[in-house]
């Protein structure tokens, strides 16, 4: 009886001990494995913090060479759409309407829509640089839904929708967008006033085309590795 004690004493024993060194691997695993995973999002966010700044390095040197000679920034840009398989169809998606943008802005209006691609995608900005396009071209009809189709995506794009009334000649139509965006937008509150208050004036003169608001202004994130997250334009 005594002996069949003592074994019993033993197999507890020599199960725990087993059970302690189980655990304590497993425990050295699932540290490893933290650590591993903490330096996976680590290098994670450092590439793509990389890659934010090299992307606002290039819009920054595409917007100083187009702003000399804007053939020379095509070139540039086109060589990094072509050329830098660091970036991915998207990011070069973009790209190209940056290019649009300034063709835009110096009436190229055809190279600009080829720029700016299919008004399929739901990006509220490109919509509404097609919309600008083909206002340009004196297709109203056609840019009205895809202004209407941005705002519905983001409301403040309804801003375009009452430029798009100016352009027509319908103030009421127009100060009704921008009385919304001042319940909408609080940002940029002082800017639909200013521009109310413009359309009341005497001398007022209708838009003749859409009026872009920060159209070299783009947001990128930044992350940090202590989870915290910035923004840069």
């Amino acid at each position: 009886m005594a002996n069949k004690s003592f074994n019993s004493i033993i197999i507890v024993l020599v199960l725990g001990t087993v059970a302690a060194i189980a655990i304590t691997i497993w425990s050295g695993n699932v540290q490893s494995s933290i650590e591993g995973f903490d330096d996976n999002i680590i290098k994670l966010i450092d590439d793509s913090n990389r890659k934010v700044d090299k992307e606002l390095e290039i819009i920054s040197n595409f917007y100083s060479l187009a702003d000399t000679n804007l053939y020379s920034g095509m070139v540039f840009m086109d060589s990094v759409i072509l050329n830098d398989f660091s970036f991915n169809s998207q990011d070069k998606m973009v790209f190209n309407w940056i290019v649009g943008e300034v063709l835009y802005d110096a009436d190229s209006i055809d190279l600009a829509l080829n720029r700016f691609g299919d008004s399929s995608l739901d990006v509220p900005r490109n919509l509404a640089n097609i919309a600008g396009c083909l206002i340009k071209q004196g297709k109203l009809k056609e840019a009205l839904p895809l202004l209407k189709k941005a705002a519905h995506i983001n409301p403040n794009f309804r801003w375009y929708i009452g430029n798009f009334y100016e352009i027509m000649g319908n103030r009421d139509s127009a100060v009704f967008q921008y009385n919304l965006l001042l319940k909408l937008d609080y940002m940029n509150n002082e800017f639909y006033l200013s521009r109310i208050e413009e359309m009341t004036d005497l001398g007022y003169e209708p838009l003749q085309e859409l009026m872009y608001l920060n159209r070299r202004k783009r947001t990128y994130i930044r992350m940090m590795n202590s989870n915290i997250i910035t923004a840069r334009s």
